[in-house]
């Protein structure tokens, strides 16, 4: 039997209403917080916005295997620690938030002072929110075969980057050309 013009229309009222305003709405679920990363993250970070995303899939999904590789940080060592404003939208942020994680002992602690203005909430929140990005990033390098080893270079990163750098890691072009591979991969599979 087929459903009444009222009927769907009792159906599809409610779901047009709340898709109202979109994509216009959706600036309104980011979420922008401070994250205290090494300087080379930030940058990147700031180039190629997508790659937040990535680094968030690759902590929330991460193995007991993949800490473990990752906890050298070797593909982005824990130097010239900055702040940098990273955006992210309200899912990604509750996820990271609320993900318990122990800091590999390659990260520092969190300097003293009065840095973010002096609140001990801000600079916790900030150091927290910038270690696990910062694992999701080794992560996610790991797992495009980017091993942080200088003398050797992953042919599916530099197949996508016009320059030659060292591990693909120096220009953000080669991390966004691996990205676009893997998605590539994962839709072929």
């Amino acid at each position: 039997m087929r459903p009444s013009y009222q009927t769907w229309l009792r159906v599809e009222e409610p779901i047009l209403a709340r898709l109202a305003g979109y994509p216009q709405r959706a600036a309104q679920q980011r979420q922008r917080v401070t994250a205290w990363l090494p300087r080379r993250v930030g940058l990147l970070l700031q180039a190629e916005p997508q790659l937040v995303s990535a680094a968030v899939q690759a902590f929330v999904g991460r193995q007991r295997e993949d800490v473990q590789a990752a906890a050298r940080l070797a593909n982005f060592p824990p130097t010239d620690m900055t702040t940098a404003l990273v955006t992210l939208n309200r899912c990604m942020y509750a996820q990271l938030m609320s993900a318990e994680f122990a800091s590999p002992k390659a990260y520092p602690a969190a300097p003293g002072g009065a840095w973010l203005g002096g609140s001990a909430a801000r600079q916790g929140k900030a150091h927290s929110m910038g270690l696990k990005l910062l694992t999701g990033m080794e992560m996610w390098a790991l797992r495009l075969g980017l091993n942080g080893d200088s003398s050797s270079s992953s042919d599916g990163v530099e197949a996508g980057s016009s320059s030659s750098s060292s591990a693909g890691t120096d220009q953000p072009g080669g991390l966004a050309a691996g990205m676009e591979q893997q998605q590539q991969q994962q839709q072929q599979q």
